[in-house]
């Protein structure tokens, strides 16, 4: 089939789908099928950080579906996941039945000061529109002595050939420099200068980072105009402001990078992430 027929009928068949739904809440078959083949690598060296998880009583923010609370309820650990969609903590609790979750904002978790031995993130961070006041929530709820890990997509510039296409897109075809101004950069937190501080200011210590070679699975030349449309919230909202002729640009666009990724016999594409650690200060 053609590219130009392929994009078109897929591109049709995406929107008809999503339009169905309610924009504010992607689906959690959505963002499985889509997101987790990838954000799945991350979860063993992610929970690695933490050291023996026995017994250890783990808050997971922007919990999702479950996978890194089911791995830490193998490996003996107490969990509590919360996510802002109840469609999600719906999800989980069927998903992981000895977890508890709940629905909630990061950024007013509803914990007693120093609740937890650690808090764990998978990617949850470009859903927050206030990360700083994320990282003073989790250094209150946390014990002293207590790690806290996250990853984040690395920056277009730094390897990411998946978020490289995407931000190429909206740029080429939309004037888009940059995040929109009411939002902060999906990738600020990747920079040490901003990351560092941050942390230190809310009571962190032994800072430290690593680059997690995440490849995101192709799965056809749909792959990344699926995410753009049913996978992220954020770009669903940019596109949706675009007029159609923009909007049908991107998707050809996309469309036919992807496939010269398929051409060349790739099944995947790189999407390296950063797994940050560090400490919450100790009274000791």
């Amino acid at each position: 089939m053609p590219v130009e027929t392929f994009y078109r009928r897929r591109l049709a068949q995406l929107v008809s789908e999503k339009l169905e739904k309610n924009i504010m809440h992607v689906a959690v078959k959505d963002y499985d099928d889509i997101s987790t083949p990838a954000t799945k690598q991350a979860i063993v060296p992610l929970l690695n950080s933490l050291g023996n998880l026995s017994q250890m009583h783990i808050l997971d923010l922007a919990s999702g579906s479950g996978y890194l609370s089911e791995l830490a309820i193998k490996h003996a650990a107490q969990v509590t996941g919360i996510d802002l969609d109840p469609n999600m903590v719906r999800a989980g609790q069927e998903y992981v039945p000895l977890a508890n979750f709940i629905a909630g904002n990061a950024e007013e978790l509803p914990f007693d000061n120093e609740s937890f031995d650690a808090a764990i993130c998978s990617f949850g961070f470009p859903h927050f529109s206030a990360p700083e006041v994320v990282l003073s929530e989790v250094s209150r709820v946390m014990k002293p002595g207590g790690i806290f890990s996250f990853t984040l997509w690395q920056r277009p510039d730094q390897g990411n050939h998946f978020f490289n296409l995407i931000f190429g897109a909206f740029k080429a075809y939309a004037e888009m420099k940059s995040a929109p101004p009411s939002s902060p950069s999906i990738f600020a937190l990747t920079d040490p200068k901003i990351h560092i501080p941050l942390l230190t200011q809310e009571g962190f210590t032994h800072i430290d980072s690593q680059v997690l070679n995440i490849s995101w699975p192709l799965n056809g030349p749909e792959t990344i105009l699926e995410f753009i449309l049913k996978g992220s919230k954020k770009t669903r909202k940019i596109y949706d402001q675009l007029p159609d002729e923009i909007q049908q640009n991107i998707c050809k666009w996309v469309t036919n990078k992807t496939m010269k990724y398929l051409e060349n016999n790739k099944r995947s594409i790189p999407c390296p992430a950063l797994l940050i650690t560090a400490s919450k200060e100790s009274y000791y």
